[in-house]
C-alpha cells in the first residue's frame, strides 16, 4: 500500500544483485478490465445506503447534509478530488428513522468483496475454449492432450491476466486436484476475485464541546479517540478508507476476543486506523476498481487479499544494458560493497512546506491501454536518456500490478503520475572460509522521508546464479497489538 512498505533481503555466496526501483507519488500539483464487483457500480453511478450498522452517523438526515456539503466543498479541490469524485459511485441515503444497532453482523459486505465467474471449457479443434454463462468467449488457449489440473489452471491464468491462485478447476463436478488429468468434456473453470471495499469519505472536523468530550490518543499509528483527526486529517478534503474488523490484545479480558471496527484511513501523506465507534467520519462513496490490465505471466498477490504485495517475473533486457552503461560512466561507490547507478539525492530540491529537500519525481502520462510515457524531454531528469529507457519500461510493465492495489486504490489511467526511481548495484563476496563475511542483509526502512509515497515497485534487472536466499518481507502499519 502506501509508504510503510518495507522490505529486508539476504544473499548468501558470491555474485552480484542489481535493482532499480520506483517510488510512486500521488501527484503533488494540486495540481496534483476487471469488470465492477457490486452491481451497484455496474448499473448506475450512485448506490443505496440502509443507514444501518456502526459507521459513527448521527442519522440518515444529517449524514445527506454532510455528503451534500462535502462534495459541494470539494468541487474546485485538487485535481486527486476531482479524479476520486469522477470516478466514484455516489452514496444516496434513505429518509427512513436512524436506529444506532451497533451490529457487527451488518457490516461484512464493507471489509472484502468477493466475486466469482464460471467459465464452461469445450474443446474446438486444436483449441480450448472458455465460454461465460452468456455464451461469450472469455479465453482461448492451445490444447494439449492429458492436461492436468495445475497447468490448466496457470494456463487459464494466464490468458485471463490473472492470478493462476484465483483460479479453480472442477472436473466431473468435483474439484480437480493440479496432478489429476482434468476430463475436458465436464471441465468447468471458476475464477474468484477478492477485493476490499474503498470509501471516498469526507473528515469535517470537531465541534468545541466534542473535543472537550474526547481527548487525543494517539498511538503507533491507531487513533482511539477522534480529536486527534484534527491533527492528522485534513479537514473537508476527499480521502479513500476501507472498513475492518480487528481484535486486540490490549483489550480488557472479557473483550479481548471481541472484533472491532476500524477505519483504515489513507490520506495523502499519513495512514492511519480509528475506531469507527468513536468517529463521524462520513463515507461520501464507494471507490470501485479501477480498470485492471492483465497481468503479466505468473503474476500472483501475497497474503492475501488484504495484503498489498503483487509480483510477476518479466524480462527487459534493454534496462540492464542502459543501466550498466550508465553505472561504468558514474562509477559511484560510496562504499565498497555498493554502487549507486541514479541516485535520486543528486536530483532534489529545498521544499519550505515540508521542511527540508524532497526528490524531484519524473512524470508520466499513463493511457488507458496501459501504455506509459515520460514527459519533459530533456528536463524529465538529470539523466533523460536513461529515465526514457530504464525507468519507463519498468513502469509500464508493473501498471497492472499497481492497478490492483487497494491500500490506497490507485488512480492510474487517464492520468499524469509521478515517480521517483533509482537504481543500485550491491555485491556479495565469495564465502573464502567459515566466519567469511559473505552475506548481505537488508535493513527495514520506510521509502521516501518527506514525500508522499503512495505504492513501491521493485524490479531486479540482474541476480547473479550463484546468490542464494534474497527472498523479501514486509510489514504493514498494523498495530503493535493488533492479532487478526
Amino acid at each position: 500500500g502506501r509508504a510503510q512498505r518495507q522490505g529486508q533481503g539476504q544473499g548468501q555466496g558470491h555474485g552480484q544483485g542489481q535493482g532499480q526501483g520506483l517510488d510512486l507519488h500521488e501527484p503533488a500539483m494540486d495540481s496534483p478490465d476487471e469488470e465492477p464487483q457490486d452491481s451497484a457500480s455496474a448499473s448506475s453511478s450512485s448506490v443505496s445506503w440502509s443507514g444501518k450498522g456502526p459507521l459513527g452517523f448521527r442519522s440518515p438526515q444529517n449524514w445527506r447534509d454532510w455528503c451534500h456539503a462535502a462534495l459541494e466543498a470539494r468541487a474546485d479541490g485538487t485535481a486527486y478530488e476531482q479524479a476520486l469524485r469522477e470516478r466514484m459511485v455516489s452514496f444516496e441515503v434513505p429518509d427512513e428513522s436512524y436506529h444506532s444497532d451497533h451490529d457487527l453482523d451488518q457490516t461484512p459486505e464493507f471489509d472484502i468483496v468477493r466475486r466469482t465467474q464460471a467459465f464452461e471449457v469445450q474443446q474446438h479443434a486444436e483449441w480450448l475454449v472458455g465460454h461465460t454463462v452468456a455464451g461469450d468467449e472469455a479465453f482461448r488457449i492451445a490444447f494439449q492432450e492429458g492436461i492436468t489440473a495445475g497447468e490448466l489452471r496457470d494456463r487459464v491464468g494466464h490468458a485471463l491476466g490473472a492470478d493462476a491462485q484465483a483460479i479453480a478447476v472442477i472436473s466431473g463436478g468435483q474439484p480437480a486436484r493440479d496432478s489429476s488429468v482434468v476430463d475436458i468434456d465436464s471441465a468447468v473453470v471458476r475464477r474468484t476475485t477478492e477485493r476490499p471495499a474503498v470509501f471516498v469519505c469526507c473528515w469535517h472536523g470537531l465541534t468545541a464541546e466534542e473535543k472537550q468530550d474526547w481527548p487525543d490518543f494517539y498511538m503507533q499509528g491507531y487513533v482511539y479517540y477522534p480529536g486527534v483527526l484534527d491533527n492528522v486529517l485534513p479537514r473537508d478534503e476527499l480521502f479513500q478508507a476501507c472498513l475492518e474488523t480487528k481484535k486486540f490484545v490490549t483489550r480488557e479480558a472479557e473483550d479481548a476476543n471481541d472484533p472491532q471496527l476500524c477505519w483504515h484511513v489513507y490520506s495523502k501523506d499519513s495512514a492511519f486506523v480509528v475506531q469507527a465507534g468513536y468517529c463521524s467520519m462520513y463515507p461520501v462513496g464507494l471507490l470501485p476498481p479501477q480498470l485492471a490490465w492483465p497481468l503479466p505471466a505468473g503474476g500472483r498477490q501475497w497474503g492475501g487479499p488484504r495484503c498489498d504485495v503483487w509480483s510477476a517475473s518479466i524480462d527487459l533486457p534493454d534496462v540492464r544494458r542502459v543501466l550498466d552503461a550508465h553505472a561504468a560512466l558514474t562509477n559511484d561507490r560510496p562504499l565498497p560493497r555498493y554502487q549507486m547507478v541514479v541516485d535520486p539525492n543528486r536530483f532534489a530540491r529545498k521544499d519550505k512546506k515540508r521542511e527540508g529537500t524532497v526528490w524531484v519525481p519524473c512524470e508520466f502520462d499513463v493511457d488507458a491501454d496501459g501504455s506509459a510515457r515520460l514527459v519533459g524531454g530533456s528536463r524529465s531528469h538529470e539523466f533523460p536518456v536513461v529515465a526514457q529507457r530504464a525507468a519507463t519500461p519498468v513502469l509500464e510493465a508493473a501498471l497492472p500490478l499497481l492497478a490492483r492495489l487497494d491500500r490506497p486504490r490507485l488512480l492510474l489511467d487517464g492520468r499524469r503520475t509521478q515517480a521517483v526511481f533509482k537504481a543500485q548495484r550491491i555485491l556479495v563476496p565469495p564465502a573464502a572460509g567459515e566466519g567469511a563475511d559473505s552475506e548481505y542483509v537488508g535493513l527495514w526502512h520506510v521509502d521516501g522521508h518527506r514525500e508522499h509515497v503512495a505504492a513501491v515497485v521493485l524490479y531486479y534487472y540482474n541476480v547473479d546464479p550463484a546468490l542464494q536466499g534474497g527472498d523479501m518481507e514486509f510489514c504493514g502499519k498494523e498495530l503493535m497489538d493488533c492479532i487478526g
